[in-house]
């Protein structure tokens, strides 16, 4: 039976779908409009191609034509003729029509003389991230940086259509059809009009514990829970933003790479702490900052002031939790390339017992990480529910919103995410197809993978700064994103090499000088470098804590 958010055909136009947007997608969908660019994504990937292969812009569109035909939905986009935001996809009447689809959305961006793949990728990226950069209609961009055997991929996307996995899926998607592309066989015709059955449904209509219409009136318990933590907004907790009043301008990134013996001991720490990877970063990120920016009811030697205020918190409400594993899938493909987000409501609380001179970081991260695991276990047989609660949530949030504005007081909390292991979802290779079976069997070889978040904003939530992190083929990856007319230029060289992220993950928007020349100012200038450097103090003391073993898992 179709919920509300179904796929239906438009009344008035032939060939046209629409569907309503659902729980988060909304928000991100009114996001993008007050702010185009904000919240968008830049996976991106490097690519070894073999000499008997050589890869063509011919090939790159032939993916993406391939990908449209399998999963539809990137090639919707989002309309606002009814006053709420809806999905719209238009089947394309013939080919000619697809490739004027293929013209606007796929890019050949080749290196300037002197210019390599990963430099070309990078200046691409500093352009894509900066505020007033042209922004279209279309979910889905994908930019194709060639060269002599050694290629680069990037993929622009909307937050509306893409959650923190669907980002990957996508690429994987694409890199498939690009190997398949790259074996030679002949384009076969296709029926457009046909794929619609293969649009990427809205959660509810994946579930059997779908919406109905008397829902909007139950209590329930994670909407309950969600309203309690609203109770307990964050505090004035974290870093400080050294020019809150700057202009929009550029988006910056920097990258940290820390080896499987590091991954490998914080996963033997959070299964000692009993807490997961989320639990067991955001408790480091939270500890890292007590550390460098402490709150103003410490004195001079890290203690509470009797007079200080009762609690210090940092509030999650709308926690996104990924539901992929209860959602059904249409055939014939493994994944429907959509948002697929549930959400649980966390906080740390009483942040300040954590901050004295004398405290251990190894049991204060221990600590709290085993109290955050602990309210998402105790929600864990509630977010089955969420198809039929998320309505009732996202009205009391827009109900709480508007009856509460931003709060006086700075907040200093940054956005962070796990993509958790990505190996799974994106390949080391790709097969290229042969007629024959030659040995070794031709690949598309993966070299590197990226992911780079629009951050040229401050948003009255949060710091201007997101943190993602993810693990790929052993490797633990931080990729952080920042607007530097907010938080000043960073300058890599003083984070020190051991980490260094490599090439593609040069700071954008700001050049090395720029950023030597904000640290020398010395005080709030430099306070994102400072704080990286504490948190990887802190991953290594957590890290070595524990014998890790090369099975554990979190």
């Amino acid at each position: 039976m179709p919920s509300p958010w179904s796929w239906t055909p438009a009344r008035a136009t032939p060939n046209t779908w629409t569907r309503a947007l659902w729980g988060g997608e909304i928000l991100f969908a009114h996001a993008t409009r007050e702010e185009p660019g904000r919240g968008d994504g830049m996976p991106s990937c490097t690519l070894r191609v073999p000499a008997t292969h050589p890869l063509t812009h011919a090939h790159v569109r032939r993916a993406m034509r391939q990908l449209r035909w399998d999963h539809p939905s990137v090639a919707s986009t989002v309309a606002w003729d009814t006053g709420a935001p809806a999905f719209v996809y238009a089947a394309p009447p013939s080919e000619r029509a697809v490739d004027a689809w293929l013209d606007c959305v796929v890019f050949e961006r080749k290196p300037k003389a002197g210019q390599s793949v990963d430099e070309a990728l990078d200046e691409l990226r500093s352009e894509l991230g900066r505020a007033d950069a042209p922004r279209g209609p279309h979910e889905l961009l994908l930019y194709h940086v060639p060269g002599p055997g050694y290629h680069g991929l990037l993929m622009y996307e909307h937050h509306t259509l893409f959650d923190g996995l669907a980002v990957w899926q996508v690429l994987s998607a694409i890199l498939a059809n690009v190997a398949a592309a790259l074996g030679g066989a002949p384009s076969t015709p296709l029926n457009w009009g046909e794929e619609h059955a293969r649009l990427a449904r809205a959660l509810p209509d994946r579930t059997a514990n779908t919406f109905e219409p008397q829902d909007m009136a139950r209590e329930w318990p994670l909407v309950e829970r969600m309203r309690d933590v609203l109770t307990r907004p964050s505090t004035s907790f974290g870093l400080p933003t050294p020019h809150p009043d700057a202009p929009l301008g550029a988006t910056a990134w920097f990258r940290r790479e820390y080896p499987a013996s590091v991954w490998r001991g914080l996963n033997a720490a959070g299964r000692a702490a009993g807490g997961r990877a989320f639990a067991l970063q955001f408790a480091m990120i939270l500890i890292a900052c007590l550390r460098v920016s402490p709150p103003a009811e410490l004195n001079a030697n890290g203690e509470h002031q009797e007079w200080a205020a009762a609690e210090h918190c940092v509030s999650m409400p709308v926690n996104p939790v990924n539901l992929r594993a209860q959602l059904s899938v249409l055939p014939p493909h493994a994944v429907e390339i959509v948002s697929a987000i549930g959400f649980k409501a966390l906080e740390a609380r009483d942040l300040l017992r954590f901050a004295g001179a004398n405290t251990d970081a190894r049991r204060a991260v221990y600590q709290l990480a085993r109290e955050v695991q602990a309210q998402s276990d105790a929600q864990e047989g509630w977010v089955g529910d969420v198809a039929r609660c998320a309505p009732a949530a996202m009205k009391m949030l827009g109900e709480y919103i508007f009856a509460h504005p931003p709060s006086a007081h700075p907040l200093k909390v940054f956005g962070m995410t796990n993509f958790g292991v990505l190996d799974g979802v994106v390949g080391a290779s790709y097969p290229i197809p042969a007629p024959a079976s030659p040995s070794p069997a031709p690949a598309l070889e993966v070299t590197a993978l990226y992911f780079h978040s629009v951050m040229f904003t401050r948003p009255r939530t949060l710091l201007p700064l997101i943190l993602h992190a993810w693990t790929w083929r052993g490797v633990l990856t931080h990729a952080w994103g920042f607007s530097p007319a907010h938080m000043g230029a960073v300058d890599e060289r003083r984070l020190g090499s051991q980490f260094a992220g490599g090439v593609g993950g040069g700071v954008a928007g700001g050049s090395a000088e720029g950023g030597a020349r904000g640290g020398e100012a010395g005080g709030e200038e430099g306070v994102l470098e400072g704080f990286v450097r504490e948190l990887e103090r802190i991953m290594l003391v957590v890290a070595e804590g524990e014998e890790a073993s090369p099975h554990a898992r979190l």
